[in-house]
């Protein structure tokens, strides 16, 4: 839809309402190499305050790995099961020291203050 025609509310709303949280995935299945990196380039593109995105995204295949975590994760099934499991951390250097850091650095920028 071209920019320049707001998308009516209720075909909005109708995009939206497929949204829910995947409680167990089929261990069979798998997404294929090129759907992954879709995803993966759309979760780049999403929009976070001011643009930092502070944090960066691993995928973690390894089994040995993704057991420990779901260990951490209260034993959510999804973390084993998943086809693909993508880990966001966040980047304290980018959001660590104060008015000094890197977040402190950009958002003084973006707001034209000192």
């Amino acid at each position: 839809m071209p920019a320049n025609h707001p998308l009516p509310a209720e075909t909005l709303l109708a995009n939206l309402a497929w949204r829910y949280a995947v409680k167990a995935f089929d261990t069979t299945k798998k997404i294929s190499e090129a759907q992954l990196q879709t995803l993966l380039n759309a979760a780049n593109f999403a929009p976070s305050s001011y643009g930092l995105q502070p944090y960066k995204m691993f995928v973690v295949e390894t089994p040995a790995v993704r057991e420990k975590l779901r260990a951490a994760a209260w034993n959510q099934s999804q973390i084993t099961d998943s086809s693909h499991l993508v880990v966001f951390a966040l980047c304290e250097k980018l959001l660590g020291g104060g008015r000094e850091g890197v977040c402190g650095l950009r958002c003084r920028r973006a707001r034209h203050t000192p």
